[in-house]
């Protein structure tokens, strides 16, 4: 956590309120300034800062949100929309691979560590725009917590992949490009189901997994009309998951014992279930190494939400 802190703690151009003037992490005593900050938006409006009601006040330590302009439905942070194009632009790329013949690997997971939050081109991008790293100070934290699990890492969430585009022109149009390039190779295409799975969040597990940590994951109800129901099947979930751990491996971002295989591992230390059919569930819930807990209205699921 520390070294989250030190992340988003750094002085930053356009937010001199927010977790940068909010008190440090260990023993700290000022607090935030309570005060607008305006941030290159889109929209033009503005963050604010609030010291939660009735939070307690542990060891010096303050506690900020960062919200949107009520008045405001769009993308109000640049950063939102960054992480939107980034994990879409990743799930084409993967079923793009779908589509190339005796491709074993996950283009996406390739590609993913090299766009995430943590290579140094795109935080010296980010800071060259101005985007604020608060913006997306929970999905930063939540990510690295996982990765760097020492026991364990429990998930209660809906779910940890996105439908919001699904059946959607964007997704039609994907895929009509496919039906046409896979005509002229003679080829079956495989299509996209528009869903949305965080190439972060998946990278962050395989982490996990990859250091012998345990990881149990509470999902919502099986896949269904119910807009609260999970997006994947629990197989469906692992054997993607299996893909990009394989991936990793050849990639050499992650390692394994000599003669554990990447699904001897997801078979041996990953559970992925739902509740009961009917009972929906909508908790934001993490908690790591029985330690670190977080519970958030930001949901682990791509949906970009502040």
């Amino acid at each position: 956590m520390d070294d989250i802190f030190r992340y988003l703690n750094g002085s930053h151009p356009r937010d001199t309120w927010s977790f940068d003037a909010g008190s440090p992490i260990n023993n700290g005593t000022t607090q935030p300034t309570f005060t607008a900050g305006q941030v290159p938006l889109w929209s033009g409006s503005g963050q604010s800062s609030t010291q939660l009601p009735g939070a307690p006040q542990v060891a010096g330590i303050s506690i900020a949100s960062v919200t949107r302009d009520p008045t405001n439905s769009a993308f109000n942070f640049p950063t939102l929309a960054f992480n939107a194009v980034r994990d879409i632009s990743l799930d084409i790329l993967y079923i793009i691979g779908e589509n190339v013949p005796d491709l074993n690997i996950d283009v996406a997971a390739v590609v993913g560590p090299h766009v995430s939050d943590d290579a140094e081109w795109v935080k010296m991008m980010l800071h060259d725009v101005d985007i604020s790293p608060a913006a997306w100070s929970s999905r930063y934290g939540r990510v690295w917590a996982i990765a760097n699990a020492k026991s364990s890492v429990k998930i209660f969430n809906q779910a940890l992949v996105d439908g919001f585009i699904k059946g959607q022109q964007g997704v039609i149009d994907v895929n009509n490009l496919i039906k046409e390039l896979a005509a002229k190779f003679g080829i079956t295409p495989t299509l996209w189901d528009g869903l949305i799975w965080g190439y972060d969040t998946l990278i962050a597990l395989a982490k996990a997994l990859a250091n012998d940590i345990p990881v149990q994951i509470v999902a919502s109800s099986a896949p269904g009309p119910d807009g609260y129901s999970d997006a994947v099947s629990c197989s469906g979930f692992t054997s993607r998951l299996v893909q990009v751990m394989q991936t990793l491996l050849i990639t050499k971002v992650i390692s394994l014992p000599s003669g554990i295989t990447a699904e001897q591992r997801v078979a041996d230390r990953f559970e992925y279930r739902h509740i009961a059919q009917g009972y929906d569930q909508h908790s934001k819930c993490v908690i790591i190494d029985d330690f670190l807990f977080y519970c958030g209205s930001d949901n682990a699921y791509p949906n970009y939400n502040e």
